[in-house]
């Protein structure tokens, strides 16, 4: 699950980042300074043009204007100049819109960013949780076998003492039956034993 919110978050630091430089160069478009000092000129005319219409300027005034309005064509069509900058009132429109859709966007990246990185680290402390149970399990595991096989060799040795100090023990007992000269043959025929002194018949003697 980390892996693959570790994918689409370097996924989504890419379209942001791609759509940052996107909306710097665009930016950049919106402020050329030559195109601003253009567009000055043409508004300026624009609004000579009506200036003069609503108030009724004379005719003089209006052909001052129209001299004006002459100097900033290249052609001397007014009606070219004009539509000129409708168009580019329009392709500045289009650019703003494109950027504030640019910027609600990157807003959106963002905030699923922040979400996905929540998630993360939601994620990562379940993991450490989880991985710290399982090692306090493998802990107390390993030191309760470590305590068994602790008491496993204890109860070996002590088997083994045991054993050394029975064999001593049959031993004496043999010794001190034959010293004795006691008849073995009465429990010999009670124990159907050979006359070897046993674990089993060691009490018997």
């Amino acid at each position: 699950d980390i892996a693959q919110f570790n994918i689409e978050f370097r996924e989504l630091e890419r379209i942001y980042n791609h759509e940052t430089k996107l909306k710097a160069f665009m930016l950049i478009k919106l402020v050329d300074r030559s195109e601003i000092e253009e567009q000055a000129k043409k508004e300026e005319a624009v609004k000579a043009r009506k200036r003069a219409k609503s108030k009724g300027e004379s005719f003089e005034s209006y052909e001052v204007a129209y001299m004006r309005l002459l100097k900033l064509t290249e052609n001397g069509d007014i009606g070219q100049l004009v539509e000129d900058y409708l168009e580019k009132e329009g392709k500045n429109f289009a650019y703003f819109s494109y950027v504030t859709e640019l910027n609600n966007d990157m807003e959106r990246l963002q905030k699923r960013i922040e979400v996905v990185q929540n998630e993360i680290s939601h994620l990562k402390s379940q993991q450490k949780a989880a991985e710290d149970i399982i090692h306090g399990n493998m802990k107390g595991m390993e030191e309760q076998l470590q305590k068994t096989t602790e008491k496993a060799n204890l109860y070996a040795y002590s088997v083994k003492e045991s054993s050394k100090i029975l064999d001593q023990l049959k031993s004496a007992v043999d010794f001190l039956f034959q010293k004795v000269g006691c008849d073995a043959t009465k429990i010999m025929l009670h124990l159907g034993e050979t006359g070897e002194i046993t674990d089993l018949n060691l009490m018997q003697y």
